[in-house]
């Protein structure tokens, strides 16, 4: 028996301020859920006006102003998929994601997601996804999750370029 029906997330990082291409995104995605990995993670606030039907889920990163009411890290389960979702500088993915996939796996993470460099990455370590759409500022990109029961696909995408879909 599936927990969950398909669902679609729509993951950003990395705004800036710069919110049209997230809004964009999603109206080209139509997603049934949207993560923000942080840097302007308010910029969420016009995301929310513009889809207010949409669940949307956020972190802070290290340029976002202190805010009692939010968080550096959350762990948040999909359909019985457990996710750790940060920004990642406080796990110095720059430098390794060797702290980001203990963590993750310690916790009986699925999927890991981050932002912080601005470039997009996929990969599959010890059965962890670890996930990073990259900037919607910089580069235009963002990822897409498909979550059906035991079966997850990402696609790395940028406004106005193709995908590049991953299936784990």
């Amino acid at each position: 028996m599936k927990l969950l029906e398909k669902i679609k997330i729509l993951v950003l990082s990395d705004s800036h301020g710069y919110i049209k291409p997230m809004l964009t995104a999603a109206e080209k995605e139509s997603p049934g859920m949207i993560i923000h990995l942080g840097d302007h993670f308010r910029d969420c606030k016009q995301l929310q006006r513009s889809f207010p039907d949409i669940p949307i889920f956020t972190v802070k990163g290290n340029c976002d102003p202190w805010d009692p009411d939010s968080e550096r890290e959350l762990y948040i389960n999909i359909g019985g998929v457990r996710m750790l979702v940060t920004h990642g500088d406080g796990f110095g993915v720059k430098h390794s994601l060797t702290r980001l996939i203990n963590t993750a796996l310690y916790s009986n993470c699925r999927i890991a997601l981050y932002g912080h460099t601005h470039i997009p990455h996929c990969e599959e370590v010890s059965g962890l996804i670890l996930l990073n759409p990259g900037s919607i500022r910089d580069s235009g990109s963002y990822a897409v999750l498909h979550i059906d029961g035991d079966d997850i696909k990402v696609e790395q995408k940028r406004i106005g370029h193709g995908n590049a879909p991953y299936r784990f």
